[in-house]
């Protein structure tokens, strides 16, 4: 009897499995479209387009709050809530590299003429085959890489075609779900939809895919509406762009309608009704571009020149650290092109640790004289960075071993530090790069009346000539060897201490699929010939990073939990710094607060200095649309030490 049972399913299950094996042929097809149109196919280097796009913008709900809103401010003091507008550009892009368009016309009744919603203007321009579909964020289940984050079925759309349809496996702002139409006998793509949700704007994107065989990964048609909702404010959009990339249609072709036209005369004759309350205008427009977005602007000749400053009040710039606590930071730049070999740079990074009550800058004057070869020479002044004498590494040595050693129990050497670098560098080769110089620290005591008692100088400075070298053998993707070597000088500029710095670092990035990164830091340096009264221990790779730039930080050697002085406190040091990140790691997992994760972060850090080693901080960190976040705990020979947060904000960082 259950024989029967069974041969009797065999027979009714029969006819579906030729269904299945030809889902997976369709598959399997797809996938490997890409990559055969990739190798039989002679991109240009360029492709140049002419683009018209019509665009429709609407506020259903707005207050007081939109303002916060990069490029929204205008929007909150316009008595309209609806805007057109038409724009003819001509485009310019390669096959995954930056686009560049410039515009040649724009009819638009839209408040200063200048599109809101920055981010949904890159959906335009999609790289649906690609493993994000714009920019470095959302998987695209069109690549086989992403496969595994999603589910297909397939339906038969006509004879010779049918319709993919995807959704996401795990529900998360870096996956979208939608559909494809596919030719059965090649896999090619005709049109694709995908919906999703990202950095707060819901969105459904549709393009339609050229069928020239110069660019058939490339849209010729897409259409995007998009829904932006915070604080109560909503904003509605739809945006279609037509491309043409075999003829240049006359400017005349545009169609403008109507209502553009006398929207924009209306409200330019409402504006006009509305002078008497042109000063608060100014007054709400001045504080918001000033203090809430950043400012930049081109100038001088074929605008050659720019410069940009940062918000000087914006709550993506405050951060948060155990060891530091509240911080803010503020960032300015100045650049000018004066040939096609030459070019100037000015930088200013500041800072502010409220717990330290210490400000930190850095400024770099930078002026390069043959752009191919990278040939530069640059000055860098810095200032902050509190640092401590080296008595502090001698008192250590005369300690006795007890289980710990509590730096705030004994009578540290407080010196401000301000410095001067100076030099000069080139590309020997490609894969070869050189810079030599010097530098110049002034410290000066805190607490100048107790050196004063004690009939001791109150400012310290060292000189030293610096070399460094930087070996990529394998190239701009492989590992990178450096080597710095630094020589001081004792009666030099008035230098009070002699000394021979070496340190070593390596560093490579693994570039996984679906966008995940092993990164991994080593280092290891010593400070030898210690010669004079006082010396500092001051090393370039393993130091405290007082300029945070959240989740994307510099790398520089930094232990989270670390006590300052442990940075100032060994005559050497050996450090191994591993980062793992992925957009679906583990919290992504979680029910409801998963969907909002879009990066997550494993750490490991392992040091060894004089008196502790090993020293372990591991940890794990998390970016979502409004903030990012990790939680690190540390471990020594004595066993636990420490556990503390890191928190930043991330809020139209993109925008």
């Amino acid at each position: 009897m259950n024989r029967r049972k069974c041969l009797l399913l065999l027979i009714a299950l029969l006819p579906l499995l030729p269904l299945h094996a030809k889902d997976n042929k369709i598959l399997a097809r797809l996938f490997a479209w890409t990559d055969s149109v990739r190798r039989t196919t002679t991109f240009p280097d360029t492709l140049r387009a002419q683009r018209h796009m019509q665009y429709d913008f609407s506020l259903p709900r707005r207050n007081v709050f939109l303002a916060t809103v990069p490029h929204m401010h205008p929007f909150v003091r316009s008595e309209r809530r609806q805007f057109h507008g038409e724009l003819f550009s001509s485009v310019t892009a390669t096959e995954r590299g930056p686009i560049s368009s410039f515009d040649l016309l724009h009819l638009t009744n839209l408040p200063r003429r200048r599109l809101p919603l920055v981010p949904v203007q890159a959906y335009l321009t999609p790289h649906p085959f690609a493993t994000t579909i714009v920019g470095d964020h959302l998987l695209s289940p069109l690549h086989s890489a992403n496969r595994r984050f999603y589910r297909y079925s397939i339906e038969t759309d006509s004879a010779n075609c049918s319709r993919v349809r995807f959704r996401p496996r795990i529900k998360n702002t870096q996956t979208v779900e939608g559909e494809a139409a596919v030719v059965d006998s090649s896999g090619q793509v005709l049109w694709c939809r995908f919906n999703g949700e990202y950095d707060h704007v819901q969105f459904s994107l549709r393009a339609t895919m050229d069928t020239a065989a110069h660019s058939p990964l490339h849209p010729s048609d897409t259409q995007v509406d998009a829904k932006f909702s915070f604080l109560g404010n909503k904003v509605l959009a739809t945006l279609t762009t037509t491309e043409d990339t075999t003829s240049a249609t006359a400017i005349d072709s545009l169609r403008v309608a109507s209502q553009i036209l006398q929207g924009t005369s209306s409200a330019d004759s409402h504006h006009s009704r509305r002078r008497i309350n042109r000063t608060a205008e100014n007054v709400w427009e001045a504080i918001h571009e000033n203090m809430l977005r950043r400012i930049s602007s081109d100038f001088g000749s074929d605008e050659r020149a720019r410069f940009s400053v940062g918000p000087l009040f914006n709550p993506l710039y405050f951060g948060y650290s155990k060891s530091r606590g509240v911080t803010y930071r503020l960032n300015a730049d100045f650049s000018a092109q004066i040939s096609r070999r030459c070019n100037l740079f000015l930088g200013l990074s500041g800072g502010y640790s409220f717990k330290l009550d210490e400000i930190y800058l850095n400024t770099p004057l930078r002026f390069t004289f043959n752009r191919r070869r990278n040939a530069f020479v640059q000055a860098i002044f810095g200032a902050g960075n509190r640092i401590t004498d080296s008595g502090v590494a001698d008192k250590l040595k005369q300690l006795p071993k007890t289980d710990s050693v509590r730096f705030d129990e004994m009578q540290l050497t407080y010196f401000r530090n301000l410095s001067l670098r100076i030099e000069s560098g080139c590309n020997l080769t490609p894969n070869l790069s050189f810079k030599v110089g010097g530098v110049f620290h002034r410290r000066i005591a805190l607490r100048r009346q107790a050196f004063r008692d004690a009939n001791q100088p109150t400012v310290y400075r060292t000189f030293a000539p610096v070399a460094e070298i930087i070996a990529r053998p394998w190239g701009e993707n492989g590992p990178q060897f450096q080597a710095d070597v630094e020589h001081g000088m004792r009666h030099i500029m008035h230098a009070v201490s002699g000394y021979e710095r070496a340190e070593l670092n390596a560093l490579h990035t693994f570039a996984l699929p679906c966008t995940r990164m092993l990164n991994l830091w080593a280092g290891a340096g010593f400070y030898a010939a210690k010669r004079g009264s006082t010396y500092f221990l001051d090393y370039a790779n393993f130091r405290r990073n007082n300029l945070s730039g959240g989740w994307r930080d510099e790398q520089t050697g930094e232990f989270e939990l670390l006590n300052a002085h442990w940075y100032n406190a060994s005559p050497y040091y050996a450090r191994l710094n591993a980062t793992y990140e992925s957009p679906l790691l583990m919290l992504s997992f979680v029910p409801w607060v998963g969907r909002f994760v879009e990066r997550e972060r494993l750490q490991l850090s392992v040091l060894a200095v004089e008196r502790l080693r090993p020293y372990v901080e591991c940890g794990y960190g998390m970016r979502t649309r409004l903030f990012s976040a990790g939680i690190f705990a540390s471990f020594s020979h004595r066993g636990y030490e420490d556990v503390g947060l890191k928190f930043g904000f991330e809020l139209f960082e993109n925008w």
